[in-house]
């Protein structure tokens, strides 16, 4: 496709800016060593220019990387999502409101988070919207050289809501990991199938709201479902939504620079899109077997 070939192009264009990062990195890094051990101040000045200079081509490589993902996303992914989601509106630099995804709770408060590639619609009368999703934890590590900060990813995926339109009574969680961060008013139960909670952790708020949402055919669709997709799965059923969290470590509709995009990148577009009414389907969510409240 005469798309792929331009963005190909440009992808090309900026190898040999992150060649000479790399380049400028490992010179500065080693030169700086070995000139602080053998006292030769010439080669330390010469490697903090090094470094100096893989800093600044790190930076502009940045820039017209988010640039040419950007301009790949109003170029290509808008018109995937409308042909695979007739109903669909996409927003690549949007995401569902991280408040909205801590209430959910199946993922801790972050210090920092980040969300995009939103996309909402509406497909045989259930709306939802999804969105990639990063969360980080800082690091804060003390020693005799100072203090330094990292943050670490413990959640890296797509979100998923979906509404209903009645409200489930109390809030019903279920996850493949344990829900430490929960609040203590969620108790911990089981079900009746043992494979499910070999599978998953089970917790609510009202028991019998649960047990009435989680009939024995919704959880074998949980289970397949899990089965179905790669990464940790999680699900809330809270008001009128049904969350589901993917932790796969996956940013979706990126293109890599060290990648070619061909027609093995864009089925896998494709296939990401396909999640959300495989998911509607697979649920059955639009069976209106929710429809009563609880």
């Amino acid at each position: 496709m005469e798309i792929f070939d331009r963005f190909n192009k440009k992808r090309r264009q900026c190898l040999p800016l992150v060649i000479l990062t790399i380049a400028f990195a490992f010179i500065g890094f080693f030169g700086s060593f070995f000139g602080i051990i053998f006292r030769k101040g010439t080669i330390v000045i010469l490697s903090f220019v090094c470094l100096l200079l893989a800093i600044v081509f790190g930076v502009f490589t940045s820039v017209l990387y988010s640039k040419l993902k950007k301009q790949f996303k109003d170029a290509y992914i808008k018109n995937l999502v409308k042909e695979v989601l007739p109903d669909a509106s996409y927003y690549p630099q949007a995401g569902i409101p991280i408040d909205s995804i801590y209430r959910s709770h199946l993922v801790k408060k972050a210090d920092r988070s980040h969300v995009e590639d939103l996309i909402k619609g509406e497909i045989d009368g259930v709306s939802y919207s999804t969105c990639d999703v990063k969360l980080e934890e800082r690091h804060v590590h003390h020693t005799s050289n100072g203090t330094s900060t990292t943050y670490v990813t413990f959640f890296q995926g797509r979100f998923f809501e979906f509404e209903f339109p009645k409200s489930f009574k109390g809030q019903l969680l279920v996850s493949e990991t344990s829900l430490h961060f929960v609040p203590k008013q969620f108790k911990k139960i089981e079900l009746e199938n043992v494979e499910f909670n070999e599978k998953f952790k089970t917790y609510c708020l009202d028991e019998h709201s649960a047990f009435y949402v989680l009939t024995p055919h919704l959880m074998e669709a949980l289970m397949k479902l899990e089965k179905t997709y790669s990464g940790a799965v999680s699900f809330s059923f809270t008001d009128s939504k049904l969350c589901i969290a993917i932790d796969n470590r996956r940013d979706s509709f990126e293109i890599k620079l060290t990648k070619k995009l061909d027609e093995e990148m864009v089925h896998a577009f494709r296939r990401d899109l396909l999640v959300i009414p495989n998911m509607i389907q697979l649920l059955k969510l639009d069976k209106n077997i929710f429809y009563e409240e609880v």
